[in-house]
Formats: structure tokens, C-alpha cells, sequence
């Protein structure tokens, strides 16, 4: 029987945005990547694109974690579910993370807080100053700076809450 680290290892999310023209894919060995269509510079503004990546890059952090709680009482069983005291605090602490990172070239930004509300800003101008592959790649740095962030921020609070010694609050 596989336990819950090599099941979790083994889960890639993908999710299209409503119009189908971003997709992202979501592992914990994989990491974070999003891929366009081909044209999505012809299909899209800035402002357009940038809704499309907030609503697949929120729906796949979403998607991740209710498939890891499912795996988690898959393996535990049902009162896996019931929150103890330092869940709850790790659970409130998580939802106030907060922070903004942007690209290098200031063509991309994302505001980030809680567990997956995200917003995404591309500059005005960035189609006409970047190629698609430019974009796509300026996208996915961006993004898993944003994701190794959030990560880091989730794996300070466990060390707080589950790991410090009680002498210490």
C-alpha cells in the first residue's frame, strides 16, 4: 500500500481556463507550468490573458488541494477531515499569507493571498514588446517564483505550529 507522501508525489492537476486557451498543470514533483495556445496572443489583451491565468491557476491550486484532502481520508479514514487545534491555527495562519513578486522585465505581476486567490497583472504594451515564447516563459517563471513563495510561506507556518517546542509560542 502506497502512503499518502507517494500518492500526493504522484498527483498532477491540470486545468484549462474557462476558454480553454491557458492551461495549467499542478504537481507536487512536477511544479507549476502553464501553456497557451498557439494564437493566445491574437485571442487575447493583457487583460483578457491575465483573468484567464488567475481563474485555471486558482481553480488548479484548488483542484490540488481537495484531491490531497481525498487522499488524505482515502488513507486515514474519515476523521482525517475533523481539525484539531493546530490544524485550525495552521489553517488560519495559511489563509493570511500575503505577498506580491513580479518579473524581471516588469512585464508580469502577481498579487497573491491566502491559499489561491491570485491576481495577475501583465503590463499594457507587453504583446507588442514580447513573442509568444517570451511571454510563455516570462508566465511560467513568474509563476513558480509565486508558487515556490506560497510554498515557503506554508512550510514555515508547519514549522511553527506543528514543530516548535511548547516553551515557545
Amino acid at each position: 500500500m502506497s502512503t499518502l507522501l507517494d500518492r500526493v508525489a504522484a498527483l498532477t492537476i491540470e486545468i484549462d481556463s474557462p476558454d480553454e486557451t491557458v492551461r495549467v498543470s499542478l504537481g507536487r514533483t512536477s511544479g507549476v507550468s502553464i501553456d497557451f495556445d498557439d494564437d493566445i496572443m491574437d485571442l487575447h489583451t493583457e487583460e483578457s490573458l491575465e483573468e484567464q491565468i488567475e481563474l485555471a491557476l486558482s481553480a488548479a491550486i484548488e483542484e490540488y488541494e481537495l484531491e490531497t484532502s481525498r487522499l488524505r481520508e482515502e488513507i486515514y479514514g474519515p476523521t482525517a477531515r475533523q481539525a484539531n487545534p493546530k490544524q485550525l491555527r495552521f489553517r488560519e495562519m495559511c489563509e493570511k499569507i500575503k505577498f506580491s513578486t513580479q518579473s524581471q522585465t516588469h512585464h508580469i505581476a502577481i498579487d497573491w493571498s491566502g491559499s489561491a486567490d491570485i491576481v495577475v497583472a501583465i503590463s499594457p504594451g507587453t504583446f507588442s514588446e514580447l513573442t509568444q515564447d517570451q511571454l510563455s516563459s516570462e508566465a511560467n517563471t513568474i509563476v513558480h517564483a509565486a508558487l515556490t513563495v506560497y510554498s515557503q510561506s506554508v512550510k514555515a507556518i508547519q514549522s511553527h505550529v506543528y514543530l516548535r517546542s511548547p516553551d515557545h509560542p
